[in-house]
């Protein structure tokens, strides 16, 4: 209870000390599996990989068909580099749970980390047959086709003539002109970060929902968009047969939350887990200060760093201004990038989350 208590506080160094006493003991005493477990879930609570995994590995062998064993021996040895062993697990894992979402991500993962770029492209497929046009699925699939089949495969996602679309917002009947909408959805989402606002992240904040209003700016932005949207669905030819266009959905659910952006730090490129369309509408966008130029980009394509894939990517730079739109495939990695020190730029990110 000391180790799990010290634990608690972050002060790894004490939590350790009382688990080592408390592994000593258990050695010397007991052979009960449960707390040799017990054990290994505190070494790995505090990021004591070796200690847990030698405790791990044992209790594998003697229960093969433990899913709870299995499953912190998968993330354990993940954690620790041993990615082998972390595929192994995965693998196993799926088989005795070929259903659980969760595993065949953790799998897929792993395999990538591994740079076992064709198994990836397999178990993403396995995936995708447990959730057809599962976002993340298709994100990873992206970056193992790549890897395996080359860029003109990987294109067949990254359509970004087919898939992708920008524009600029009429302002909707009252405000008179885009510039008076825009400013008027600025205080709004001003007014949203003194209610409630997520942790800053870099250099911007980013606030909670901001759809779900029956009067004002975010209403009326929550229409346009949807407008948008019903437009962008109606274009695309339907006999495109790729995951995406047969997971088209029927109803959806409109999320947005304001994002405040006050210096150049750029954002980690991002999908949107849960969403099978999404985009960006940019409510502030300063001036670059040179003809035809903007101070922010959105960049599509590129996968966030740490994945596992080598081979550059199909990409799309593009130069919003303010007043405009971007919708996209959930499952294409994208990220924003303010440019110019001091000067703070606004846009609503949105979710479009089949009903």
């Amino acid at each position: 209870m000391a180790g799990a208590a010290a634990c608690r506080e972050r002060n790894f160094q004490k939590a350790k000390a009382h688990f080592d006493k408390c592994r000593q003991a258990l050695l010397a005493s007991t052979d009960d599996p449960a707390q040799h477990f017990t054990m290994a879930r505190h070494y790995a609570e505090i990021d004591d990989f070796s200690v847990a995994l030698e405790l791990l590995e044992p209790l594998a062998k003697r229960s093969p068909e433990n899913m709870e064993i299995l499953r912190l021996l998968g993330t354990t040895a993940q954690r620790s580099g041993k990615l082998d062993l972390a595929v192994t697990t995965y693998k196993k894992l799926v088989a005795l749970d070929p259903e659980n979402v969760e595993l065949h991500k953790q799998h897929t993962r792993a395999l990538l980390a591994r740079r076992r770029y064709t198994d990836a492209l397999a178990a993403c497929e396995e995936w995708l047959k447990v959730t057809p046009g599962d976002t993340e699925a298709l994100s990873l699939k992206i970056i193992a086709t790549n890897e395996v089949k080359g860029r003109a495969a990987a294109a067949e996602l990254l359509d970004f003539e087919k898939f992708a679309s920008f524009g600029k917002l009429e302002p909707p009947d009252g405000y008179g002109s885009a510039a008076t909408f825009n400013m008027s959805l600025e205080t709004a989402v001003y007014a949203q970060t003194t209610v409630s606002v997520r942790q800053p992240r870099g250099d911007f904040r980013v606030t909670e929902e901001l759809f779900g209003a029956e009067t004002g700016p975010l209403y009326e932005l929550e229409n346009i968009i949807c407008e948008h949207v019903d437009a962008y669905y109606d274009g695309l030819d339907k006999r495109r047969k790729t995951p995406f266009m047969r997971t088209i959905p029927d109803q959806y659910i409109l999320d947005g939350w304001g994002r405040i952006y006050e210096g150049p730090s750029d954002q980690e490129p991002e999908i949107h887990k849960d969403a099978h369309l999404c985009g960006y509408y940019y409510v502030k966008v300063p001036d670059g200060g040179e003809a035809n130029s903007s101070a922010a980009a959105l960049t599509l394509g590129p996968s966030a760093s740490g994945i596992g894939g080598r081979r550059k990517l199909p990409s799309l730079n593009v130069w919003p201004e303010q007043g405009s739109i971007a919708l996209f495939p959930a499952y294409v990695y994208a990220q924003t990038k303010p440019v110019i020190t001091g000067q703070r730029m606004i846009c609503i990110a949105f979710s479009v989350i089949p009903a």
